[in-house]
């Protein structure tokens, strides 16, 4: 995804007199400017404001309280009462003229309703604006035109704030004096819209020139690194980063129309996956992949449904997850999880002493089961739960062991090795308690080290015998 950046729209007119700036329409130049607060007030009476006469106390507002519509200061029409501006202009006897400003709002706790008052030459027209939803750093400013006819050469222009009560107004910014012929054209409302989705292609941008008003028959010129481009249309296309300006003129009225969008080519995000922490065993739900984001607008879905920076609970397998960043470039990444090592499994009572696991023999519980690493030695203990089936997990690579750890006076090993099916004989020497030295590797889950053990019953003496019969 690219960023657009639009900048003012700058508004010229080849024919003399049809359109003129009004002196100091944005408030820019004044003798007195806002502190640290933002804003100073300006009384009745007074000329700081250069071209302009107050006539009733406002404020003017800097950047440092809330964003002026051009440039870097505005208006609030409420200072300490209901304000009031003026300016004299030049005009000719029955000439139309359009007055174009941006109006906004203060954002604060009283009425959402601010209206303004625009007059001049006996004709006047309010403005409405609701401030919800707005806020000092987004105020919303709207452009809005008041069209009057001349009755004398010089005519008073007011504006005036029908909200009362202090720094609670409408908000006043951008003032320019349009002449009929330019129309709509005049105010610099062309919308510029872009669309590059394919974030990983630099040369895929695209800018779309929609203008608002005017005549309707339009030409087009783009400029960008000092070259015009042959492009003559509304759109521009397979681009690349950087400035484009363009001038819009209506053919008929001669109005220009001129402004710039940059382009910036936005890398997808990095996509890395690491490993946590791997599942204990090959069964295990116990597994941890995490992201390392640089930027916390980042939106993450797994392939698990995760919308975390972590997926946990997992068990061994392939992994997706997908990274967008707030411009929607989208980077897609995988990780293979793997488990670490277990071993274990199943001590049985051997009822017919063959070595053979048979349907109808079951698990003997409580069997302590010891394991062995052969160049660390001892490690862990612990026991059959009451089916007869142990585990150790979470196993680095090494060659293990188990020994058990039986009463030999209740209990004796059957036959190992007996058979031919592994799964199902006894693993364990009948001599030592205990088994061969099984290498695990590379998330090796071995779970076919049994043991088959068989009941002693205590012996028969012969004396015992000899009373019996």
């Amino acid at each position: 995804m690219k960023k657009v950046l639009f900048f003012l729209l700058l508004f010229t007119c080849l024919n003399s007199g049809i359109a003129q700036l009004i002196p100091n329409g944005s408030f820019e130049m004044s003798s007195i400017y806002p502190g640290s607060l933002g804003w100073v007030t300006i009384g009745a009476g007074s000329t700081a404001i250069d071209d302009w006469n107050i006539l009733s106390s406002v404020d003017l507002i800097s950047p440092f309280f809330w964003i002026a519509s051009e440039g870097n200061y505005s208006i609030d029409m409420n200072s300490t009462e209901a304000g009031s501006i003026m300016q004299t202009l030049q005009t000719e006897v029955g000439e139309t003229y359009e007055i174009a400003f941006d109006l906004a709002g203060s954002p604060t706790q009283a009425d959402p309703i601010k209206t303004l008052r625009v007059s001049a030459a006996g004709q006047s027209m309010d403005y409405t604006f609701d401030v919800t939803g707005y806020s000092f750093t987004n105020m919303g400013w709207k452009t809005e035109v008041f069209s009057f006819v001349a009755t004398e050469e010089e005519t008073n222009l007011v504006f005036t704030s029908l909200v009362y009560g202090s720094s609670t107004g409408p908000a006043l910014d951008n003032i320019r004096l349009l002449g009929a012929g330019c129309e709509n054209v005049a105010n610099g409302i062309t919308s510029v819209e872009e669309d590059v989705m394919a974030c990983e292609v630099e040369a895929d941008g695209e800018i779309s020139l929609t203008v608002v008003g005017g005549s309707g028959s339009f030409s087009y010129q783009w400029e960008s690194n000092g070259d015009t481009l042959d492009n003559q249309t509304a759109v521009l296309t397979g681009l690349t980063e950087g400035m484009y300006n363009y001038t819009v003129t209506d053919l008929v009225n001669l109005c220009d129309v001129e402004g710039s969008v940059e382009l910036i080519y936005t890398e997808k995000p990095e996509c890395n996956i690491f490993n946590v922490q791997l599942p204990s065993s090959c069964d295990a739900g116990n597994g941890i992949l995490a992201l390392c984001l640089d930027d916390t607008d980042y939106t993450v879905e797994w392939s698990t449904g995760s919308t975390d920076t972590q997926a946990t609970g997992l068990e061994p397998g392939e992994y997706t997850v997908s990274i967008t960043s707030p411009e929607g470039c989208v980077s897609v990444c995988s990780s293979s999880l793997s488990a670490l090592n277990s071993i274990g499994n199943y001590i049985w009572l051997d009822d017919n002493k063959d070595g053979i696991q048979d349907a109808s023999e079951s698990g003997i519980g409580g069997v302590a089961v010891s394991l062995y690493e052969v160049n660390t030695g001892y490690l862990s203990t612990t026991e059959t739960d009451q089916n007869g089936y142990y585990l150790f997990d979470a196993l680095e690579d090494g060659l293990y062991y188990i020994q058990l750890e039986i009463d030999l006076s209740a209990y004796a090993y059957t036959s190992k090795n007996a058979g031919d099916n592994t799964a199902l004989d006894s693993d364990i020497d009948m001599e030592t308690g205990a088994s061969d030295p099984v290498f695990l590797f590379g998330s090796a889950c071995n779970y076919d080290i049994d043991a088959g053990l068989t009941a002693i019953s205590n012996p028969v003496t012969s004396s015992e015998s000899s009373d019996n019969e």
